[in-house]
This record gives structure tokens, sequence and C-alpha cells, in this order.
């Protein structure tokens, strides 16, 4: 099948539509972590840092100057790619303008094992977002970075970043999460209803994908909604979409402000008036970069 794809420059927010597998294309290797001194006055930088046995289980790890256990945060970056594709690279636009913007905050851009029919579910990605984040923990004298931690996902990592979040058996490590157009809710209507068009593609993904319909399993798909999962004890989110994206309709965003609403969780909510999915302007791009700033301060 075709790849689309549409790369990210600075301040355009980068969308992977890939239905073939991915692989990393950087060159570092991972070493034995547990010798490396590591000198917390200096940036830190290291790429692929083994966090699993699974070839797409590694993450690159960026800290700043004058880091202290007591006080250096950590935001964990989700990429997308349709669940199918993507890779952390795909988030370095990202860390450039974060570490201009948040300069005391430790990042992490992670990469996690793709759907597969034969293999790997939702839950298996929420997993190898626990999964970084439990060596963070583990590791985190070493890093001197504190266990507090936030999430920032574009896309599909939005998706995951919010069912990861919004579970109660892991959010109490997450302070904040931010979703860039992340869907989150897989039984809306507005995808079920829509047969042949782009909306109706990327769910008929999650269906080649994993084997699973609404119709012979809808509980897979209903759990696997973040507005499904969410509880009162979800920590304060920030959302942003567009009110012309092919991808995720506006009702997908509103129906979960609404839901944060009614459960009084702390939340901000916008939605960019001709935007589309992927195709971000430098506008909107910089009002997402100024709010997504304040909240993370505010709440991380």
């Amino acid at each position: 099948m075709k790849v689309l794809s549409k790369k990210i420059k600075h301040f355009t927010i980068l969308i992977l539509l890939i239905f073939t597998f991915a692989c990393s294309s950087d060159d570092d290797s991972t070493v034995n972590n547990d010798i490396e001194v590591i000198d917390t006055n200096e940036k830190y930088e290291k790429k692929n840092i083994a966090y699993g046995e699974h070839s797409r289980q590694k993450f690159d790890l960026y800290l700043p100057t004058n880091r202290t256990i007591e006080t250096t945060k950590t935001l964990i970056l989700v990429h997308g790619g349709t669940w199918l594709g993507g890779d952390k690279a795909d988030m370095n636009p990202f860390i450039e303008e974060i570490q201009q913007t948040l300069p005391n905050y430790a990042l992490a851009s992670i990469n996690y094992r793709y759907l597969s029919q034969a293999e790997f579910s939702f839950d298996n990605m929420t997993a190898d977002i626990d999964s970084v984040i439990q060596y963070l923990i583990e590791n985190n004298e070493k890093y001197q970075i504190t266990s507090n931690f936030g999430l920032l996902g574009v896309s599909a990592g939005g998706h995951l970043s919010m069912l990861y979040g919004f579970n109660s058996t892991y959010n109490d490590k997450i302070h904040v999460i931010a979703s860039v157009v992340g869907p989150t809710n897989f039984m809306d209507p507005n995808y079920l209803d829509n047969e042949g068009s782009v909306i109706q593609n990327l769910y008929s993904l999650i269906e080649l994908a994993t084997g699973n319909t609404p119709e012979n399993n809808p509980d897979y798909f209903k759990n696997s909604s973040p507005i499904h999962v969410v509880d009162n004890t979800a920590p304060p989110t920030i959302l942003f979409y567009g009110d012309n994206d092919e991808l995720v309709p506006t009702s997908q965003s509103i129906d979960l402000k609404v839901k944060l609403e009614e459960l009084n969780i702390l939340h901000e909510h916008y939605i960019y008036e001709g935007q589309d999915h992927s195709n971000w302007n430098d506008e909107n791009l910089m009002d997402v970069y100024g709010k997504l700033t304040t909240f993370i301060q505010a709440n991380l």
C-alpha cells in the first residue's frame, strides 16, 4: 500500500499515515547505562536507550543542565503514525521547540510496538509507555530527575497518551496530558457511519491490524477509547484540534471536553478554525506552543 507521509519542518506538525511498518534510522547503539557516568551540570542526550527486547522498544533521552532529582521533571513525547508506523524522530521539531520554551525539563521521545493482529494491541502500546516510565523511575538517581511525568502525543500518539494517562492503573505517575489531534472515541458514530470516507479508512486500519471489528468485538474498541477509560482520577489535560480535520472529527474532542467537565477534571480545549489534521499553519502552531508551555509549567 502507498506510504502517506508529511514531513515536519520547524513550526509544522508531522502526522504520518503509514500503512506498512517503518524502522528507525538512528545510528546510535545502546550501551550499558549502568556503568555510564553522567555530569548533571551539563546537557545530556542519548539515543536508542533500550527499555525492552523488541526492536521498537527504544527511546531518546534529553536532559537539561543543572538538573536535580528534586526539581527536574520529564515530558514524554509519543509520535503519531496511525499506530502502524512513524518514529520518535518525527517529534524532533517538538523537542527543539520545547527545549527553547521549557529549558529545565527533561524529555524522553519514545518508540513503541506497532499494532499487529498476530502480536500487539493497544494494551501493548500503553504497556510500552509504562515501561519507559518505570525505566526512568528506576534510574532517576543516575539521571537526576524526579518521578513526575507528563505526556505529549500527536495524532495516534495523542490517543495513546490519553489512553495511558486516563487509566487509573497508571495515572498516579502522570501529572499532565497534552493531545494534539489525538482520536478519543472509536465508538463515535462519525467513525462507524461514514463508509468510504477518509475517516472510515482510518477506522478500517485498526480492523485490518487487529482483526477486530465493532460487530465482532465492540468491547475492544470501547476499551481502546480514552473517552470510555477516563474517570475522576485523570490528570490535567490540554487538547488541540482543528475543525477541518479529515481524520479526527470535531465530535471527538468536544465529547471528551464534555466528559472532562462532568468529571471535574482540570482541562483546556482548543479548536482551530479551518485547521486540518496535519498541515498546521505557523500562527496556529505558535499559539499551540504558547498554550502548551503555560499549561505544562502550571501543572507539571
